[in-house]
């Protein structure tokens, strides 16, 4: 089996992004409490977020936050149906990493932008 393959059925095994999964994360992310070993413990909650479902780090890492959830699902579901108007439905990857660039970039202060003072 040629490296093509592997990586297109090594995709199909990943699980569809639920409400369910993220919840679920999300309560271990907020049971992690030791200081010492808690970027350790979040990190690998992110990176196996990542393996099982097929997002991007960026979008794990905001779902351990409590950030976006509604947003990720609906997306995962409408390309796991087939349904996004966007032109790079057949690779959903690619699509989620633009989708979290360009959040990213929005997000990003400008020259001029003064963060919020708590």
């Amino acid at each position: 089996m040629n490296e093509k393959n592997q990586n297109t059925s090594k995709e199909q095994e990943k699980e569809c992004l639920t409400q369910e999964i993220c919840a679920d994360y999300r309560k271990q992310a907020k049971g992690i409490n030791d200081h010492s070993m808690s970027n350790l413990a979040f990190a690998r909650l992110s990176n196996e977020l990542v393996d099982r479902c097929g997002i991007t780090e960026v979008q794990a890492i905001n779902i351990l936050n409590g950030y976006f959830i509604k947003d990720y699902v609906a997306i995962q579901e409408r390309l796991r149906n087939g349904d996004m108007s966007h032109n790079k439905t057949d690779d959903s990857r690619e699509y989620l990493e633009w989708l979290a660039e360009k959040e990213a970039k929005e997000n990003m202060l400008n020259d001029f932008d003064l963060p919020d003072k708590d």
